[in-house]
């Protein structure tokens, strides 16, 4: 199990090599089960408004957009209309972040 040393790098416990992941950019995602969409916009992670609603038959999936450009895809058994304004909250232990660019940019020589 990999963990942070005292320089704050990434240990890999194998081969302890260093990463230094301070600038990193990372891919979140999550399932689409996950997001919670509610019309309370102090409750959520993030607020946007809602830019596409499919019904898929027994439930919705909504595309989320916020102000800064994030999208979130969320189903959900509520019906909301193209143009609300809501709030999205995810729990953190079902994000999982993935590096954009390979491990190995992030090596410390």
């Amino acid at each position: 199990r990999s963990s942070l040393n005292e320089k704050g790098f990434l240990v890999d416990p194998k081969n302890g090599r260093e990463y230094d992941l301070s600038d990193a950019k990372v891919v979140a995602s999550c399932s689409l089960e996950d997001p919670v969409i509610s019309d309370n916009l102090e409750e959520g992670l993030a607020k946007g408004t809602i830019i596409s609603a499919v019904w898929i038959g027994d439930h919705y999936q909504y595309l989320i957009r916020t102000e800064g450009e994030e999208d979130f895809l969320a189903n959900s058994p509520y019906q909301w209309n193209v143009g609300d304004i809501v709030s999205v909250d995810i729990a953190k232990e079902k994000i999982k972040l993935r590096l954009k660019k390979d491990i190995g940019a992030y090596v410390v020589e």
